[in-house]
């Protein structure tokens, strides 16, 4: 059994194979790529296994070997403290050394989803940076008014229905700077777009009048057979 220790990179991927003796028999660096990696993995002869520790090229390592019937093993990095805790590390070294540890059974694998249970997980994980992502800014503006002694509790600070309301609620100084609208205020209905250029223009991509794409000065855009205008209301 030959085995290989892999320590990736987005730039390079840098190889160390390790035979049932213990001996390094082959170390190589090549460019991150399918072609390079591919043609490296051929060359090692069988039977082979390449081991790889958890990270962001995981999935695509996975999804690469099972394309071309390549068996890749993913490790959990807490658990390689030969690796972890060395003194001495790079890239070389570090391939070598999870070499020997799979040679000796001192690794532990992680299950990776491959294919559409992949691209489910990370609609998942997606949701959930959103979700997080949306609570912090609900966070960080309340925190704003009560930063001024105001108290702020409800849902209302967050709907445009109300949100000159709060705002004449703020001392002056922070009245004359404009609130930071929502993502939804800035959507164009007719380009599917959001923009988010303060005081430039959006050109529309569709026929219709837009009265969004200028959230700011409430400019409107108007796209009509080609032809761009643009209107102030304040005029």
């Amino acid at each position: 059994m030959n085995y290989i220790g892999l320590d990736c990179h987005i730039s390079t991927l840098e190889f160390a194979v390790v035979n049932e003796k213990g001996v390094r028999t082959t170390k190589q660096r090549v460019n991150t790529g399918v072609k390079e990696f591919m043609a490296f993995v051929k060359s090692v002869p069988k039977p082979r296994k390449i081991f790889i520790e958890e990270g962001p090229l995981a999935g695509w390592l996975l999804e690469t070997c099972k394309a071309f019937g390549e068996e890749l093993i993913v490790t959990d990095p807490k658990r390689n403290l030969w690796i972890g805790r060395a003194g001495q590390k790079n890239d070389p070294i570090d391939a070598t050394k999870l070499a020997h540890l799979a040679r000796g059974g001192y690794i532990k694998e992680i299950h990776h989803p491959v294919g559409r249970r992949r691209r489910f997980r990370e609609l998942i994980l997606s949701y959930h940076d959103t979700v997080k992502t949306q609570t912090r800014v609900k966070n960080k503006l309340k925190a704003k008014f009560r930063q001024n002694g105001i108290r702020c509790t409800g849902e209302t600070v967050y709907s445009v229905k109300h949100r000159e309301m709060w705002k004449d609620r703020l001392p002056r100084v922070f009245r004359d700077q404009e609130i930071q609208k929502s993502p939804r205020d800035r959507y164009c209905p007719c380009c599917n777009d959001i923009s988010d250029r303060g005081g430039s223009p959006s050109i529309c991509s569709q026929e219709e009048t837009v009265d969004v794409c200028w959230p700011r000065s409430g400019q409107k855009i108007i796209w009509r057979k080609g032809v761009f205008k643009q209107s102030d209301p304040r005029v």
